[in-house]
Formats: structure tokens, sequence, C-alpha cells
């Protein structure tokens, strides 16, 4: 049976004259080695992916090293995609977006992401606050993070095409928000009343206005359900606190009357045994 050649840190290989065995050599990292047929089941020092001999061990790159960001790999090389203060990642296949990438970029302030595959927007996202400009049209974005309102300078927004039922509360605090499109998107009816057509500029600017006067109502009730909801845990809360307080007061009474009860037994008890006692010395007198 032909012996596995020791594996060197250089990449190279030995076999056991201390040459080139010539059926692995060559310079660089090893990624993966072939065992032919010489060896019977398992070679000797082969243990799930670990090549041991001669007291080396070579494992298979870590996993979270050979997977790079797909995300990063797919937008490719950013700054290269960077035009000015304009990024375009659209129709690059994305299905999650590179945003440590894009936060090491704060001069895109104008973002496409329109026509890839996005689903959702990681909450990280939202810590973009240097986006004016956001184009997410045409991917299948089924809701937006709860931070979304912390993109406090964003401008422009494209929903385009998405699977939007809702939006999140926190929207109603972007208040820079000047032009907006939610068209195709199967909104519930009163946010699709809010948002109008978006047919043109004008009435995508009036779809921003009218929807973030729309958030603004839906924040303000939930925050009134909030307050509403706050005041009736604390109302029971003191209903229970009063309640364990009246249980613990009928509790001390009972334990108060039991004393009482027994006390008023040991004097009985007690007054009887002293009768007894004069009883017998009256008789013993006569």
């Amino acid at each position: 049976m032909r012996s596995a050649p020791a594996i060197l840190e250089d990449g190279g290989a030995q076999g056991e004259d201390g040459r080139d065995p010539g059926w692995i050599g060559g310079s660089g990292r090893l990624i993966y080695i072939t065992f032919r047929k010489s060896f019977s089941g398992h070679p000797e020092g082969c243990d799930n992916g670990k090549v041991i001999q001669g007291g080396l061990a070579v494992k298979h790159k870590n996993e979270d090293l050979r997977k790079m960001s797909r995300a990063a790999g797919k937008a490719g090389n950013l700054r290269d995609k960077l035009d000015g203060n304009e990024l375009d990642l659209s129709l690059s296949d994305l299905s999650e977006i590179p945003v440590r990438d894009l936060a090491a970029l704060p001069k895109a302030t104008v973002l496409d992401l329109s026509c890839n595959k996005l689903t959702m927007l990681p909450g990280e996202f939202c810590s973009l606050t240097h986006i004016v400009r956001l184009d997410l049209s045409k991917n299948q974005l089924v809701q937006l993070p709860s931070e979304f309102g912390r993109l406090v300078n964003l401008q422009h927004l494209d929903l385009l095409q998405n699977r939007l039922k809702a939006l999140p509360v926190t929207f109603a605090q972007l208040k820079s928000l000047k032009w907006l499109d939610l068209k195709d998107n199967p909104l519930n009816p009163a946010l699709a009343k809010a948002a109008g057509d978006c047919l043109d500029e004008k009435q995508c600017k009036e779809c921003a206005q009218m929807v973030l006067q729309y958030m603004k109502v839906v924040q303000a009730e939930q925050e009134q359900d909030l307050q509403r909801k706050l005041l009736e845990e604390q109302a029971l809360k003191q209903k229970r606190e009063a309640e364990q307080r009246q249980k613990e007061d009928r509790e001390r009474e009972q334990r108060r009357k039991q004393k009482a009860q027994q006390k008023a037994r040991k004097r009985r008890d007690y007054n009887a045994l002293q009768a007894a006692q004069q009883e017998m010395k009256k008789k013993k007198r006569h």
C-alpha cells in the first residue's frame, strides 16, 4: 500500500524519501487531496477532512473564509461601480445587500438596487443614513425593517413592484421624503388610498406627502394604544397588589384568631387543672 505524502506548510509535498512524489507537488496552498485506489479504506491519519502525518495537520479552509460575501461578490467591486455620488447595483442578481461595503462608501448618496432578488432589508441597512435617493423597485420585498425611519436624509424612495402590504410605523420619521412610488404592491386598503396612483412626478410627490401624513396618524394611534395598554397594565398591577394586600390581611386576621383560640384553650385547661388540684386538697383535709 502506497504511503500518503507529508503535507508541508509551503504547500509542497514529500514522499518517504524526501523527494517530490510528483503526484501532489506544486507550490501554493493545499485545497484538497485525492487519494488513489492504492489506499484501502481511509488512509492512515485521515480523519474528517484532515490529513495528519509526521505531527503536521492540514485542515480544509475555514467555511467562513471560503464563503466570501455572496452579496459583495455579485455586486462586484463597489468602488468601480461608483459614479460620482451614484452607485448602480441594479440587475446584479442580488438576494442580499452588502451593507458593510455600502457603509464604507458614504459618498454614495444615490443607490440603485432595482431589479434584483431582494426579499428583505437587514436592520443594519438603516444605518446607511447618508442615502438621499434609494431605488428598490422590482424586487420581492415583503416588508421594510422596523428601523427604516432612521434614514432621515432620504428624499426619494422607489418601491415600485414589490410585495409590500404595510409600512413600518417609523416610516413617519422620514421628514425629508419628497418623492415616493408604491405602485404594484398589495397594499392594505387604507395605505393604498393614501398612496394614490403614482402615475407621474406630481402624483409621486403627493404620494410622499400623503403617506407620511397617514403614517403619522398610524404612529399616533399606536402610541395611544401603547399608552392605553400601559395604563391597563398599571391598573391591573394595582388591582393585583390590592388583592394581595387583602389576602395578606385576611391571613393575618386568621392567624390572630387561631392564636386567640389557642390561648383561650390553654387558659381553660389551666383553670380546670387548678380547680382539680383544689378539689384534691379539700378531700385530703377531710
